[in-house]
This record gives structure tokens, C-alpha cells and sequence, in this order.
């Protein structure tokens, strides 16, 4: 089993590809065997798809942004662009490789609107391909269109940049036997992200953004497009730790109808995080799968995002009139699968404004298979879940007429809006939740610190006042109140923090870390970038410092950082720094017992999912 380094800028066509230092700048060529592994150079950007063989891992390797698969063009010179006779309607001179699906302007900008007719070209960012393709099935290869937008001057003059996104490739990678894609980055394809068959698929840590449009049937006025697409049959696949965004029709499916098409056997898609698409974050039918799982997930805003623009709801689909646009999405299961099972647990359910949480509408007998629970729920008054051939508005009215999601319950208005901040990029979701929800021993920490503060001023007052010397602060009062990834580099990443420290009546200076307890070494290894900003509140000013440390994305988090201060020389800055160290050190133990125990279990799952899917 070999592993080759593919740096495509500045490789060496020559070289054997064996070492970061003998980088091929090419792959398509490479002697390829089951077990070998092909890993491309962060910050890599290729206009084309991932072309794979069976058995073989594709990853990345390096530091920088996750080398990036984009399947659009670039249109975004003032020459690629000519004014026709009708007043701001431009023509594109690019020929496009089939349908357009989608514009993508600026920076991940998608408000462009497909029209279907180039009369209804009439607002800012409304395009139409003229092309000659009625139906996705009679599509030919090398089909060209002409792209038209109706824009208020030259559109490369109004937008920053401007990228088409046609049907070039059918999917940007093709699943295959066997195959494992990890940390990399698929963006701007006309219809998948990827799509294939086959056992034993692994894909975990990617990024899928800005994925499908392009027309299924002019006749109906049907597009389509998915994130990640199992066709027919697939056993073994695990979706973990991936990021889904602006997807037209469903970010994860299995799918195929005929006699051609197998239930899914472990199809297990955890840990990630579906944001903006139109059908579904996960779609299931045609048959029910067995010993499956949809667990710990972050799902946001379905039935939102450019697969909505232009859209008369309920939006246009096979389903039509029925709503489209739900988190999970069951659907052509005329009869239950034998051993069928399929568990959806422990996700967060977000807005879904125009669809439902959970819309199923497969047989009885096939829904029996299914097992919901500890799910957290946003409320919506129109449609909170479709089950067992009704609607229902509320949850407990849901629970009692099916008695599914006995244990789930709806999200605290302050878990609604920490999940608007679900980070974007390489992330882990549960890693995410956990920073977005505080643990009940934070709290308490919190509240035992703020209580021997004011009890501290009542003792402050019956002591003389005299002069004492300087004390040394260490304690944890912290609370994460953002989280954004600001750097990727193989398997460690970096990520940035916010940490807000409530201060004492008198101002206290942040020296340095003293101590980081997930790993000492990484704290002798801190390099620019890798940054905690700590801000202090005072009474009339504040003061902020900027402080460094890095982990392992493998390690959980919080960290519990430990900062040193000093106070001033008088009695209540002593008193008050000698009651929260008191204070401090019972939060911490627990905190230690707590982060323990959590990284234990968090580990031995990781292990164990890392060592059955490879």
C-alpha cells in the first residue's frame, strides 16, 4: 500500500509522488492499487471533477484550505459579456457544457433566479439557459447552451465575480467499491456532489457547497441536484463529521427505483452539519434500510436557500402539491423492508418554514421500522411533522398520536440561535453542540463565582483598610460565546475562539496561560494564528488580550484554560481573588471529572466508527 502527495501548482511531473518533498503534479496517471492512498496539497483549487478508482482513500495533506473541487466557470471578465437588444439582458459569450443550474456571484453569494422563458428575465440576477434538452434523461454529452442574465450594466462590472455552474459533470466524484474521501472540499456542480454505488464508502470531514439546479424537466419545470447520492444499493457508508450547504434538492440520499435497487444495509450518517437546501437534509425511499442511523446532526434551514427563488409554493416537485423543503424527507416506501431499521437520533432540528422537521409519507408497516428519539425540535405552527399519514403542529400532539420521540423535546430559544452559528467548514457537530451548550457544571461554577463575589464586598466592609501585597489569580470562569474555524491543515486544524472573562471591581491583567490540560506540548508548539481572544469587562473600561495556544481536532473540547492575574494592592482585591480561587478550584475538579469522563466515551466511539467503516 503506497500513499502519493499530488501538490497540482507545484509538483513535479517526473516525481515518484511518495513524499511531500517529491510531489507529482499529476494523478490521473498513477498506478493505482486497492489500499493506496492519493492526498492533494491544501489550498489546492481544480476546475474538475475527482476522478477515483475503487479501494483507494483520497485525502489531503499540508496546511491552508481543504484542496477544492469545483465544477463551474469562471465568467467573471467584462468580455465575457455582451449586451443584447433587450434593455439589461446580457448574453454570455462562454459557451456553457449543458443547462446552467445555478450563478454563483461574489462570495458564495446565491440569489440568482432560473427562469424559464427569457421573457421573464425582468430583475437583478435572473438568468435563463437556452438550451435544446427537454428532460435530464435526453441530455447528450457535449450539449452546449447559451447563458443569458439580466443585470442593471456588465454583470463582471456589478458583481466582484461571477462563476456558472452547468451541467459539466454529472457528479464531481463518482463512488466506487470501496473508496474513502476525507478532507477535501466539492463546490458549484449543476446536479451532485457526488454520486455512485457501491459497499463500504467512506466519506468524512468534506465540504459540499453550492451544489445542483440544473433543469430535470423543462416540460415540468423540475430541476434537481444532491449532495451525496447512493444509487440503487450500498451497505457499509458512513457520512461523518461533513458540512452541507446550499444544496437545490437533498444534501444526503439513497435512492434508485426498480428491481435494480437493494436496501441499504449500515447507512450511517452522523456528526455533520446540513444548512440551506430545498428537499431535504436526508432523503430515503424507495425501500426502507436495515440497521441504519441519521444521529447527533445539525439540520438548518430546509426548504430555504437558491432552490426557493422563483418558486410559486408549494415548489415545484413530484410531490407537488404537497410541501417541499423538510429535514428528513421518507418517501416511495410502499411496504417495510425485512429486518428494516432505521434510528433517527439525537439531531437538532432547525427552522423549516415551509416543510416539516420529519415528513414521512411511506406505508405504516415501514414506518413501525423506524425509531425517533431525543431529538431537539424548533416549533413551527404549520407543520412540525407529517407521521403515520397526519399532520402535526405540536410535539407532544405528534408523541401521543404515534408514540415516536417520547424523549425528544423542543430547543431553548438560546440553542435555536447557537445553532444559526454552526460553523462552517471541516467541523465536527457534536463537538459544535457542546460549545453552543454549556454544561449544567459551567453553570454552576459560574453562579458559585458570582455568589462569593458579593459575599466577599459584605466582608470586605467589617476588615481594616490597609495595604496588603499583590495575589495570584488562577481560576476558569469562561464562557464560548462564538466558534469559527480559521485554518485547515490535514488531520490537526486550528480553530479561533472568543472567550468573554466577567471581571472583578478592580482591574486585573492578564500575564499568560499558565497551564493548558489537554496537552502541554501543544502549548510549547504555539504558532501565529492559533488565537484565543480574551476580553475583560471592567467597570468603566475594557481591556483585551490576545492569547495563543492550539489542540488537536481530536481532542474534545473545552479547554480548560487557566489564566494568571494579578490584583491590586488592597483588601477587597485580595479578598475577592482569595474566594473565587476557592470557588475556582471546586469548578475545576469538576469540570476535570466531567471533561474526563465525556472524553472518554466521545474517544471510544470515535474508534470504534473509525474501525469498522475503513
Amino acid at each position: 500500500m503506497k500513499t502519493y502527495y499530488i501538490d497540482l501548482l507545484n509538483g513535479c511531473a517526473d516525481a515518484d509522488g511518495l513524499s511531500p518533498s517529491h510531489a507529482r503534479n499529476a494523478y490521473a496517471d498513477l498506478p493505482l492499487e486497492a489500499g493506496d492512498t492519493v492526498l492533494f496539497r491544501c489550498g489546492s483549487f481544480v476546475r474538475d471533477c475527482l476522478h477515483t478508482v475503487p479501494f483507494v482513500r483520497y485525502g489531503a495533506y499540508g496546511d491552508g484550505e481543504l484542496p477544492t473541487f469545483c465544477g463551474s466557470l469562471d465568467v467573471s471578465r467584462p468580455t465575457d459579456w455582451a449586451e443584447t437588444q433587450t434593455p439589461n439582458v446580457w448574453k454570455c459569450l462562454t459557451a456553457m457544457p449543458g443547462d446552467v443550474g445555478n450563478l454563483v456571484f461574489n462570495e458564495n453569494d446565491c440569489t440568482a433566479t432560473l427562469r424559464w422563458e427569457m421573457r421573464d428575465l425582468r430583475c437583478q440576477g435572473d438568468f435563463y439557459g437556452h438550451g435544446t434538452v427537454p428532460t435530464e434523461q435526453t441530455k447528450t454529452k457535449d450539449e452546449q447552451t447559451t447563458l443569458y442574465l439580466y443585470s442593471a450594466g456588465n454583470p463582471a462590472l456589478v458583481y466582484s465575480h461571477i462563476e456558472a455552474v452547468p451541467y459539466n459533470h454529472r457528479q464531481l466524484v463518482k463512488l466506487r467499491q470501496g473508496i474513502t474521501l476525507e478532507d477535501l472540499r466539492f463546490i458549484n456542480s449543476g446536479v451532485h456532489g457526488m454520486a455512485g454505488q457501491g459497499d463500504h464508502i467512506t466519506v468524512r470531514g468534506c465540504v459540499f457547497e453550492n451544489i445542483g439546479g440544473c433543469p430535470w424537466s423543462r416540460e415540468l419545470r423540475i430541476r434537481f441536484g444532491n449532495g451525496l447520492e447512493i444509487w440503487h444499493f450500498g451497505n457499509h457508508i458512513l457520512v461523518e463529521d461533513c458540512f452541507f450547504k446550499n444544496v437545490y434538492d437533498s444534501c444526503v440520499t439513497h435512492q434508485g427505483p426498480g428491481e435494480d435497487t437493494r436496501p441499504a444495509e449500515h447507512f450511517i450518517c452522523r456528526h455533520c452539519v446540513f444548512d440551506t437546501y430545498g428537499m431535504a437534509a436526508f432523503e430515503y425511499r424507495d425501500k426502507l434500510p436495515v440497521a441504519s442511523v441519521f444521529e447527533e446532526n445539525v439540520c438548518l434551514n430546509a426548504g430555504c436557500g437558491f432552490a426557493m427563488l422563483g418558486e410559486e409554493l408549494p415548489r415545484k416537485s413530484e410531490i407537488w402539491p404537497q410541501p417541499m423543503g423538510h429535514h428528513i424527507f421518507l418517501w416511495r416506501i410502499p411496504s417495510p423492508t425485512e429486518g428494516g431499521s432505521l434510528r433517527i437520533s439525537g439531531n437538532r432540528f432547525g427552522a423549516a418554514p415551509v416543510g416539516a422537521a420529519i415528513y414521512s409519507i411511506i406505508s405504516p408497516e415501514a414506518e413501525a421500522q423506524i425509531t425517533l428519539e431525543n431529538n431537539l425540535y424548533t416549533p413551527n405552527s404549520t407543520l412540525l411533522v407529517r407521521f403515520g399519514g397526519e399532520n402535526h403542529t405540536a410535539l407532544s400532539e405528534y408523541q401521543a398520536a404515534t408514540g415516536k420521540d417520547a424523549e425528544s423535546s423542543y430547543a431553548s430559544e438560546k440553542e435555536s440561535q447557537a445553532w444559526k452559528k454552526a460553523p462552517r467548514g471541516h467541523q465536527n457537530a457534536d463537538v459544535y453542540l457542546q460549545l453552543a451548550r454549556r454544561s449544567c457544571v459551567t453553570n454552576v461554577s459560574i453562579f458559585a463565582i458570582f455568589t462569593v463575589f458579593f459575599l466577599a464586598l459584605l466582608i470586605n466592609l467589617l476588615l481594616p483598610k490597609e495595604a496588603l501585597s499583590a495575589e495570584e489569580l488562577f481560576y476558569n470562569n469562561y464562557t464560548f460565546m462564538s466558534y469559527e474555524r480559521i485554518a485547515t491543515g490535514g488531520r490537526h486544524r486550528s480553530y479561533h475562539y472568543e472567550i468573554t472573562v466577567t471581571e472583578l471591581e478592580e482591574p486585573l491583567i492578564i500575564d499568560n496561560i499558565v497551564e493548558d490540560r489537554i496537552d502541554r506540548k501543544q502549548l510549547d508548539a504555539l504558532r501565529a494564528g492559533d488565537t484565543v481572544t480574551v476580553s475583560l469587562q471592567q467597570n468603566s473600561r475594557k481591556q483585551q488580550e490576545v492569547l495563543f495556544l492550539s489542540h488537536k481536532e481530536t481532542e474534545l473540547l473545552p479547554y480548560e484554560v487557566y489564566l494568571q492575574a494579578h490584583a491590586s494592592n488592597n483588601t477587597i482585591g485580595i479578598v475577592v481573588c482569595s474566594c473565587l480561587s476557592l470557588a475556582g478550584v471546586v469548578g475545576i475538579v469538576v469540570d476535570i471529572s466531567l471533561y474526563k469522563r465525556t472524553t472518554r466515551k466521545y474517544q471510544q466511539r470515535r474508534d470504534s466508527s473509525k474501525g469498522g467503516t475503513r
